[in-house]
């Protein structure tokens, strides 16, 4: 099933469950979408276009209805393994509706949490960035897909709660 027939599958359960409005959703969709970088960028910063190249493939792509990665494929400028990197890098940093839904406020993060267990027992796959806590109650982690790849951060537990040490004087 493609990724964003399940998505929509994911926020219209949220909106069934009354979890939040089919206008949050709208929104929190609209906001994934300003936040998504074009392959073309992604390809700039990756090294694997050069500006004069970008710009050839959207001039061509004016003209012809075809997609940003299928142009570049044509005009010799990427690879199919070039431009299935650039997509796959894409979605990994797509930001997920349930965050955003969170970030905007439509719902707390203990709610999306929860919403995200009853999704994932009714033998769905969330395309949430969210694990729900284990059986022994350890809190979920909501790292970033970016902050994952890093590793330069740890996961933080629900909340966005981050312990930071105590200093003692003395």
């Amino acid at each position: 099933m493609p990724a964003k027939a399940i998505m929509l599958q994911f926020e219209a359960f949220l909106v069934r469950q009354g979890l939040v409005t089919p206008l949050a959703v709208i929104k929190a969709m609209d906001r994934q979408r300003e936040l998504s970088q074009p392959i073309g960028k992604i390809a700039l910063t990756q090294r694997m276009l050069s500006m004069r190249q970008v710009f050839e493939i959207l001039d061509h792509q004016a003209d012809r209805p075809l997609k940003f990665g299928e142009l570049a494929i044509e005009l010799g400028h990427l690879t199919q393994a070039q431009v299935d990197l650039l997509l796959k890098i894409q979605r990994e940093a797509r930001r997920d509706i349930g965050s955003l839904l969170v970030e905007m406020g439509a719902v707390a993060d203990s709610v999306m949490v929860k919403a995200v267990a009853q999704y994932q027992a009714l033998g769905e796959s969330p395309p949430v960035d969210r694990q729900v806590p284990s059986a022994s109650g350890t809190p979920a982690e909501t790292a970033s897909p970016k902050e994952r790849r890093r590793g330069d951060r740890k996961a933080r537990p629900a909340g966005g709660a981050r312990k930071r040490p105590v200093s003692r004087k003395g």
